[in-house]
């Protein structure tokens, strides 16, 4: 049903005589891909952010939405059930198979225009409870940073920044707003920022709750389906989910499901196959984590397959006997050169 819909848009706005017909169909269509890029009703300043300035192939100049279309348009699909009826004022939402259908045209149809929006959306998202003086990367940076560091190893880092000593193997695990920065952008960024500023707008980054999250996934969501995986994972999960090594989500909130579905998105393949966009260390690392989080869920035989490969896996090895031998399998072996963190089973 929704590729015949998605067909007959298509013809009417090619082979259409009547010019507003044409500019209808453009529009219902631009509308659903644009739907496709969420996983939850679309709010209005998430919509706004995307139709604010033109993406090509999803609202490129060619395609002007204004408070007469726009309205005309949600009206239509509602009419013919492909948008569900309004139940919060300026969002728009779907059946989720219709979400997922159009999401999927979009991103193969027009893999430019998919990934140019998500990005867009994850910046929407990142900065939502973020002051606007802290919009700039360098200072977000520097949040994230504190974020995942905390305050003594963040003012280390800071004088190492400055003094460019950051050794090349840290770089990769800074946000990458500050690898490789120079001094003087440094500085100027500072410029003008005092602590009271600076802890204010950290706070507002930290949020204490699962519910305070929710833009946090958002942003993790949206980044890594523009490919973005590195900078979803040091600029927001682990800078701000987790809060680095504090792992806040988890052992302070008890968030085990939400932080295994944010941990998701950095798969190719959940739970096996980790985004070749991070580094090696970091798919260690969420393998390792996704694990943890799965047999906390009491899912452990899904966890087997991304314990044993992950070469991080002693920081969790604690469990290790526990898994293995409600599966009945004895320890054997290791993963990379540590030991007794393999079953011996599944070490393919």
């Amino acid at each position: 049903m929704m590729r015949r819909y998605e067909i007959l848009l298509e013809e009417q706005s090619v082979a259409n005589d009547d010019p507003d017909i044409r500019d209808k169909a453009d529009r219902e269509l631009a509308l659903l891909y644009l739907i496709g890029l969420f996983d939850r009703p679309a709010e209005a300043a998430a919509i706004a952010v995307l139709l604010n300035k033109p993406i090509d192939g999803l609202s490129s100049t060619s395609i002007k939405f204004d408070r007469i279309s726009w309205p005309l348009a949600v009206e239509g699909l509602r009419e013919v059930k492909l948008l569900l009826p309004e139940t919060v004022p300026g969002e728009i939402d779907a059946h989720p198979l219709v979400r997922e259908y159009f999401g999927e045209r979009l991103r193969k149809a027009k893999p430019d225009a998919f990934k140019a929006a998500n990005l867009r959306l994850y910046e929407h998202y990142k900065l939502r409870d973020i002051p606007e003086a802290f919009h700039d990367p360098v200072r977000y940076g520097l949040l994230a940073l504190a974020g995942a560091r905390g305050a003594e190893a963040f003012q280390r880092l800071l004088r190492a920044l400055m003094a460019e000593q950051i050794p090349a193997e840290m770089q990769s695990k800074l946000p990458p707003a500050l690898r490789g920065i120079a001094p003087a952008r440094l500085q100027s960024a500072l410029a003008d920022l005092d602590d009271a500023a600076f802890n204010g707008a950290l706070g507002k980054a930290l949020p204490g709750s699962v519910k305070g999250m929710e833009s946090l996934f958002s942003a993790i969501a949206h980044g890594c389906a523009a490919g973005a995986h590195n900078a979803a994972f040091y600029e927001v999960y682990f800078a701000r989910v987790t809060r680095g090594n504090e792992w806040h989500a988890t052992k302070k909130l008890g968030a085990f499901g939400a932080d295994l579905s944010a941990l998701a998105h950095f798969f190719e393949v959940p739970f096996a196959t980790p985004s070749p966009n991070l580094g090696e260390a970091d798919q260690s690392l969420i393998l390792g984590e996704a694990a943890f989080r799965l047999r906390a869920l009491g899912r452990f035989v899904e966890a087997e397959v991304p314990f044993c490969r992950s070469t991080d896996a002693w920081h969790i090895g604690a469990g290790l006997e526990q898994r293995c031998y409600l599966r009945r399998q004895p320890v054997r072996g290791a993963v990379g050169d540590r030991p007794g963190v393999s079953c011996g089973r599944c070490r393919a």
